[in-house]
């Protein structure tokens, strides 16, 4: 992830820190909704971020962390959650192994 792409999606998590979740514990309040289980995929596949491009969620968002580990602790969520090595297994035959951040590139 190039740095204006870090930058960038680093500052559209900010956003959803700051604007997107409301007062409760879920992103519309205090009630799981249908806006939460439209963002679990994206963020299902955040240790794709992690492993390919050494990208975790800023410490910036915490909040943003607590509902994401709410939202994994679900049992509705644990029963359709696809497990780390399902998009990693995939995306390497793509992506190839991870290059070392600050490594030269070919």
């Amino acid at each position: 992830m190039g740095n204006f792409r870090r930058k960038e999606f680093t500052q559209a998590l900010i956003y959803i820190e700051q604007e997107a979740l409301g007062k409760g514990e879920y992103l519309l309040g205090d009630e799981f909704s249908l806006v939460d289980i439209s963002f679990y995929p994206w963020f299902e596949r955040l240790p794709l971020l992690e492993h390919f491009r050494k990208f975790t969620l800023p410490a910036e968002t915490p909040r943003l962390q607590t509902w994401w580990n709410l939202l994994r602790d679900r049992s509705s969520i644990q029963a359709v959650a696809n497990p780390v090595d399902f998009y990693l297994d995939r995306f390497a035959k793509i992506l190839g192994e991870p290059v070392p951040v600050g490594a030269a590139q070919k």
